[in-house]
């Protein structure tokens, strides 16, 4: 049964679905996930919704993505948004560096508030400017000669 606002072509079936979702913990995998997972569940009274899993206390996405939940209008909306994410999600060695650049930003801050003299953080916050200025990929925002879009 279709109703009048979804077209015919977003309709799939619970194979269909079950073919798209069984994709998705490679793509995350890719990324770095460990341990990923996808879930798509159809509850009475509520929107159909697609939970992406991955254990995130490891691996390149550690401390991020522990669960994402997507939902909408039609599992072909909802299934486009969860690859959308992942495509999203910055390759492991990227994700290690921003791993990286935080801990060190925060070591910086930290030793600001402990009043450690500039003299030592300074090194550290040049380094992390060099990091982020040439290591990091740009936002997907920012042009290559970093005017912003």
């Amino acid at each position: 049964m279709t109703n009048a606002m979804t077209a015919s072509n977003d309709l799939l079936t619970l194979a269909e679905i079950q073919v798209e979702i069984d994709k998705l913990p490679d793509l995350m995998s890719a990324k770095g996930c460990v341990t990923p997972s996808a879930e798509f569940a159809l509850v009475s009274g509520a929107r159909a919704r697609l939970m992406l899993k991955n254990r995130s206390s490891e691996g390149a996405q550690v401390g991020s993505y522990g669960m994402d939940i997507f939902a909408g209008d039609t599992p072909r909306e909802i299934i486009e948004s969860a690859i959308a994410h992942i495509a999203a999600m910055p390759d492991p060695e990227t994700a290690a560096t921003q791993r990286f650049v935080k801990k060190m930003a925060d070591a910086v801050d930290q030793a600001r508030k402990d009043g450690v003299p500039d003299e030592y953080t300074a090194p550290v916050s040049a380094h992390i400017k060099v990091v982020y200025e040439n290591l990091l990929p740009a936002p997907a925002d920012r042009l290559a000669d970093g005017v912003t879009a």
